[in-house]
This record gives C-alpha cells, structure tokens and sequence, in this order.
C-alpha cells in the first residue's frame, strides 16, 4: 500500500511541469490573457461533468460565465424548445477557424460541425458579413448558421428555402447570441443598418454600415438634425415616430405610426394619403408629439405647421396634397426640409402646364422675372430677413403650407397668396409673419437689402420702397402703406379713391392676367405695358399701365396739368417727370409733389443750371429746365 502511494506520487511531481506549462496552452479568449487555465473548468479528481469539467453538463459550465451577470452573457440555441449543447458549434479550446483558415473572426467556431439531420458539415467562417460569413447565400452552404438548417424559411443548408433574406449580412443584428438567437431585432440601428428589399422582409436602410456612406439619416437633411453634421440617431428616435407594437408582422411595406397626442396608431401603406399629413401634423402643432416640444435626441422643436395648415390651399379639396407629395419621406433626404426636389422644381411640377395646378411655370419663362433659377440652396428655412443673402425663392414670398389665394384681405393687410411669409416691416424691423402684404416686398426692397442703383437716373435717386411709402416723411408716394396725401385726384377710375389703399401686385404682376410679380413680358414686371422710351407715340396700349387706374381722358383733356402737350406733342413718356413709386422729398427745388421726380437723361438744367418745379397749388406751378429740347424758364401750367 505505501508503495502504491509512493508511485502516485512520484507520478504527480513528474507531471506538475507538464501539467503548469498546458495551462497557458489554450487559444484566446480562454486563455491566460483573461486569467482562465485548465482548473477554471476542470477537476482532477471527482469532477461532476464529463471531461473532468468542475460543472456537469456542457451548457451549464458555459453558463457559469456566460451568464447575465457574467462575461459577454448569452442563451443556448433553442429550437422547438430543445437545447443545443454549446459545443455542437464550438470547441471551447482552440479557434480553428483560425487554424485552418486564417481567419480573425473564429469565435471558437468549429470547422466541422455534428447536425441532427444532416450528418457532419464543414464551416468556413471569415467574417461577421460578407463571403464565409454566418450565412452567405452561395450554393456551399458552409456558414455556421446554415449547416443545420433543414426546415427553416431561410438559409438551409441545401438549396431549398429562401436563401436572399439578409444575405450575407450579421445573422446577430436580428438574432443576438444574448436571446439564444430569436428574432428579437436587437436595436432598430443594428438592423436597418441594411436595405432589404420588398417581398424579403422590407427594411428600409436609415444608418449607414461600416462607412458605406447610405442611408435615409446620412443624407443632408433629416429629422434628428441639431445642425452639427455630426449627428447620431438613436433607437429612442425611431420610436418617436413608429409604434413597434407589430414589428415585423405588417404587410411589405406597412408600418404603424404612433399617434403623437397618444390616439390609435396610423397604418402607413407605402402610399401619400391624408393619414400621413394628420400624423405629420400630431407633431408639427404647437404642444409638440404631445406636450413634448423637442422629441427627438437633437433636442431641436419640430415646425408649427399646423397652425395654418387647415385652410392652406395646398390641403384643401380639390388639392388635398399630402405630407409625402412634397417632402421625399420622413427620414431624410438630399434638397433642403427633405423636400422631394428643389426649390422651385417641387413647385413647378404641379405648378405648370402639365402640372394641373395654376401655371406659374410659364411666367417664369418670360423675359422679366423674379429670378429663382439663380443662387440655388442659399434660401434657408427660418433665415433672417434682414441678415440673409439676396435672393428669391417661391418660400421667400409662399408659405406652402399656409398659403391660399382665395383669402381675400384688404390692402394692405396680408394676402392669402403670401400668409405665413416673413418680412421687413415699415420700420426695417424683421418680421416672423408678414401682417401687410408690403412687409414681404421689403425683404429685397428696403434697407441695406434694396435694389443698389434705380432703374433710371433721376433728381433723387432713392431705392429703398420703405423711404418712398413712407406715410409720415415721404413727400409724395402711391398709397402702399396707407392712403395717399393728395385729396383731390380727378383722373381715378372707380373703384379706385384718395382714400384707397393699392398693393404692389397691382403693377407688378403676369401680363396674362396671372396674380403676383412672377414673370411678365413687361419690364420690372409690370402687368401692363408701360413704354418709357423716348418720343413714344401716346396710346391706350403704350401706357396701358397707368390707365389702369388713371382715366386716360381725364388726362388728356388736362384735368389736373398740361398731360395732352407732353405725352401727344412732345412725345414724352410719363417716366420723364414721374417717380412710379413715390418721392422721400429730398432733392432741392423739388417740392416732391404728384410723384415728380424728373428723370435726368431726359430732363436736365436750362441754360441758366435751374432745375426745378415750383407747385403753388391744384393745377398751379411752374417749371425752369430744359425737357423735349426747349428750356423752360419759370414756364407756368
């Protein structure tokens, strides 16, 4: 007996070296590195589980560290409530995926594994996506997540079944190791990291993967924007909008959207329609998604839009326009407010011959326009009026989601046409809300944003409309703001009063009738023709502008001045001693009366260097200059 001890125990000092230096001997991560050798798992004596393991059972020793409180937790692969042992697919010692095939992916993986059905199959595992990954959909049938599959919808391991759902893409985006690989979905970035297309389980792609530079919210513009381009989405985001309550289990490509002021969820169809707009809406208003101004994680408030939407032409029959008919989708998109194209392309789709909506293409296209084909993206949404660069674009003066010709205000209050628009008002301060039609003009006309040099040389060379509107200091000015100063005007036609107040589209609007300076065929744009060349034949047709309003025989029959001697036997044009807007009265020996304000290169000093017009009273004055070739010493009228 004590010799039988004495050999055992020279037998045991023997193999401690041996035994020592076979600790280290395991591959990553069951190794040294992460301080686990041979007895983290076994016993020599006495073990409970097969292998000398100090667990018994397979899955349990793994589970005694890939627990929930433990190191990277896991479930067992499970099917039909059968447990899988964790080595059917790994070998706890040696990566020989590594070994075999080089890879730096081997995750412990086998290289041949035992199936139920199938007998034993080789793996081949290189990457977590891409050729040898998990599930690459080629006709091998090697990936480690195919070679037991014989009844599944998707990637068996024979060419049965459906092998395009999420080829060669992470299995684990969807089916995480943590939930024993069901269809838990993970995190909504994780999976629609990818594009899947309709009929295989649609999924739109919202982030990009690996840098692939795709994606709805990699795009310029999208929601969950806080204007640093450095923005993340998160799944908290995703939920602000969509009611996961049935992921997954909607129709390709049905979704539910969660109401933001916690009614039923919309059911989005693929389709624009009226739902999305009221859903859109839930958030666009002034509480927010229900009380919550700021919904998403960059913090910024979604737009009140609802304030004007409901008597906007745009959502009114026969229009009925929806959210989607304009903006590309909700996520993102490449033009500015995601819209689904630019600026003025969006608007001229439907805004155009072919289009069905009023054709404001075509005025467009006309000689003189306002010019929106030109700085294309530099209007901004929310921009300072009195700070942003020059230019115009159909938002510059329409709201769409605001805007409604039929509403019809008084001058000058705000047509229904430009409701919701910013402005300038009389004062030069910035407006968020034009409450006069005028305001809107400003924006470009008035200040430091006015057009730099006028159309024609005159005695006072004022550009700026809110100098020359002005009700209290300008001298003389067609009643813009507010009525005019002058009470006695023989030549209005009726409606028109000395108590009326006009708008600037009633000069500056289409020739063909259309409302609003878009375009004409007249220069500035005038709807009508107003010829200011020299030597102009008088007519109905060469002055069709100013006897719109003025009555050409009234005129004529000089009424109110010597108009007949001018404009027939001289052949002056009215822009030779009128200011079509109005005078700020400051030149000297002008007294800025009746808008007169001579135009130099026509009217200049006589041969004595005056330069003036005296009015004494109605129909009463006198001139010294020279026009039309003669000099006009205190000449009388």
């Amino acid at each position: 007996m004590e010799d039988n001890r004495m050999t055992r125990l020279a037998l045991v000092l023997l193999l401690t070296p041996i035994l020592t230096a076979s600790l280290s001997a395991q591959d990553p991560p069951h190794d040294s590195s992460n301080g686990i050798n041979c007895l983290s798992c076994h016993v020599l004596h006495n073990a409970p589980g097969a292998h000398f393991t100090n667990v018994a059972g397979a899955i349990n020793l793994c589970m005694s560290c890939h627990n929930p409180l433990g190191v990277a937790p896991v479930e067992t692969h499970s099917p039909g409530g059968q447990e899988i042992s964790c080595t059917v697919c790994h070998n706890p010692h040696t990566q020989e995926q590594a070994a075999v095939h080089g890879s730096t992916f081997s995750r412990l993986v086998k290289t041949e594994v035992a199936t139920p059905n199938s007998g034993d199959m080789l793996v081949k595992l290189l990457a977590p996506s891409g050729p040898n990954s998990f599930a690459d959909g080629d006709a091998v049938y090697d990936g480690v997540c195919e070679v037991c599959h014989t009844a599944t919808n998707y990637h068996r391991n024979n060419p049965s079944g459906n092998h395009n759902h999420n080829t060669a893409l992470d299995c684990r985006m969807c089916h995480p190791h943590a939930d024993g690989f069901r269809p838990t979905g993970g995190e909504c970035t994780g999976c629609h990291a990818y594009e899947q297309p309709p009929g295989q389980g649609y999924r739109r792609q919202i982030v990009e993967s690996n840098g692939d530079g795709k994606g709805d919210f990699v795009k310029p513009f999208h929601h969950v924007d806080d204007l640093s381009g450095s923005e993340s989405v998160e799944a908290a985001d995703c939920t602000v909008c969509h009611d996961q309550g049935s992921h997954m289990l909607n129709p390709d490509p049905e979704v539910l959207l969660a109401d933001p002021d916690g009614g039923a969820s919309h059911r989005f169809t693929g389709q624009p329609g009226g739902m999305v707009s009221e859903f859109c809406a839930g958030c666009h208003d002034a509480d927010g998604k229900g009380g919550e101004l700021a919904p998403f994680s960059s913090l910024r408030p979604p737009a009140d839009v609802d304030q004007h939407w409901v008597n906007a032409k745009h959502a009114l029959d026969p229009v009925g326009a929806a959210c989607l008919d304009c903006h590309a989708n909700g996520h993102g998109g490449v033009n500015p407010q995601m819209l689904a194209a630019v600026e003025e392309d969006l608007c001229f789709d439907c805004h155009s011959p072919a289009g069905g909506a009023s054709d404001i293409w075509s005025d467009f296209q006309k000689a003189f326009h306002h010019p929106v084909e030109v700085g294309s993206l530099v209007h901004e949404l929310g921009e300072d009026p009195l700070g942003m660069p020059r230019h115009v674009e159909c938002a510059d003066c329409h709201n769409p989601h605001a805007a409604n010709a039929d509403l019809v205000a008084a001058a000058p209050a705000t047509p229904g046409g430009m409701l919701g628009v910013s402005g300038v008002d009389a004062g030069g301060a910035a407006v968020a809300e034009a409450a006069n039609g005028y305001e809107v003009c400003f924006k470009c006309h008035s200040g430091a944003a006015a057009t730099p040099t006028a159309p024609f040389p005159r005695v006072e060379n004022e550009t700026d409309l809110a100098v020359e509107f002005d009700l209290v200091n300008a001298s003389s000015f067609h009643p813009i703001q507010g009525p005019g100063r002058s009470q006695n005007m023989p030549s209005l036609k009726p409606p028109w009063t000395v108590n009326s107040v006009m708008r600037c589209e009633d000069c500056h609007a289409g020739d063909a009738g259309s409302g609003g300076p878009h375009g004409s065929e007249q220069p500035f744009p005038l709807k009508a023709r107003y010829d200011t060349d020299p030597y102009v034949v008088e007519s109905a047709e060469a002055y069709a502008l100013c006897y719109s309003c003025h009555d050409r025989l009234s005129i004529l029959r000089n009424y109110s001045f010597k108009h007949d001697v001018h404009v027939t036997d001289y052949m002056t044009p009215c822009s030779a001693c009128h200011d079509g807007h109005g005078m700020a009265g400051t030149a000297p020996n002008l007294p800025g009366t009746g808008l007169v304000n001579f135009r130099t290169d026509m009217v200049t000093p006589n041969a004595l260097g005056q330069l003036e017009f005296i009015r004494n009273g109605f129909h009463d004055g006198k001139c010294s200059l020279k026009c039309h070739g003669y000099n006009h010493y205190g000449e009388t009228y």
